[in-house]
Parts: C-alpha cells; structure tokens; sequence
C-alpha cells in the first residue's frame, strides 16, 4: 500500500511541472519543493529553540506551535522569492497564499504520516538515512504541499470566477511571461 499512497500522491510533482513550459516550469516544481523543505528547516530551528506549546504531543510530541509559525514563514519566503523572479504572472498576495498554504498542508501530511507510523508502532518508517527516519519521513511533507500546489491556483480562479484563458495551462493561472 504504501508505494500505491506516496507513488500516487508524490505524481503531483510531475503534474506541476508539466503545468507550466521550460524552465519556469522546473523552478516552479523546484520552487514548491524548496518551500516545503525550508518549511520543515524553519520548523524545526524555531520549534528546537523557543517552542514550548506543543501542536499534538500524541501524535508528534516535538512539534511545537512556534516551529509551525517558522515553518510558515520560511515557505512564505521561498514563495516570495518565486514572486520576485517574475517568471510567473503571480500577485504578492497570491504568493503569500501559497506559501502559507501549502506550508500547512505539509504539516498535516507530516501529521498524517506519524499518526500512521504510531498506529502501528513503528518510530521511523525506513532506516536507508540514519537519524531522519526513513524515506517517508523526509517526503511526508511534499505528499500535500506538492498536491495543494497543484490544486491550489483552480480553487482560487474559481473562488474568484477568473477567466481560465489567461491561464499558461488548464490547471495553473501561473501564466509564462
């Protein structure tokens, strides 16, 4: 089961890649990643140090609010460093949404993942990188921040009833300039 549930999940990356053309497609899927990668860095450096209120100490007891508030903010600022390169026609506040989005859905499929992992006792989910739990503990996260970035720019066309041809792909209002 779990090849099918990362496998099938972690093909939104190829999705988001394939959403926008050339190289801005490849930094946008680098881009999405980054901010997921830098979010979990932030976490853990903000939670590790000042964190003392815990997010669900059952299910990840060192997770702490603080770390999460680092974490967002370090996918915040990768967000805006793909809204300053101007390869994509994206607005400040759009980026800032992503970056804040996606940045909780990958903290909820690093919960996801643990509670899985405690519902049948096990610690780590693979010892190929020794100390950081497996291969699955180090893409958890990328499982829904990739997917919600997929997602994420048709929820806001039609929440905010956009024209879809103005869009560089179907799924993807991030037009190439």
């Amino acid at each position: 089961m779990g090849p099918i549930y990362t496998g099938f999940m972690l093909s939104a990356i190829v999705l988001l890649r394939d959403a926008v053309p050339g190289f801005a497609g490849a930094l946008l899927s680098v881009g999405v990643c980054a901010s997921l990668w830098v979010s979990d860095s932030f976490a853990y450096i903000v939670g590790s140090r000042i964190g003392k209120h815990k997010m669900v100490p059952k299910i990840s007891p060192k997770k702490s609010w603080e770390g999460f508030v680092g974490g967002i903010l370090g996918s915040v600022l990768i967000w805006l460093i793909l809204w300053a390169t101007h390869f994509y026609k994206i607005s400040l506040p759009y980026a800032l949404l992503c970056g804040v989005v996606v940045s909780i859905l990958g903290v909820i499929g690093d919960l996801i993942e643990s509670r899985i992992k405690r519902g049948v006792g096990v610690k780590d989910s693979g010892n190929l990188i020794p100390g950081h739990g497996g291969m699955l503990d180090r893409s958890d996260s990328l499982i829904f921040g990739c997917i919600t970035a997929q997602l994420l720019p048709s929820w806001v066309v039609r929440a905010l009833s956009a024209p879809r041809r103005s869009m560089c792909a179907a799924s993807m209002p991030i037009a190439c300039r």
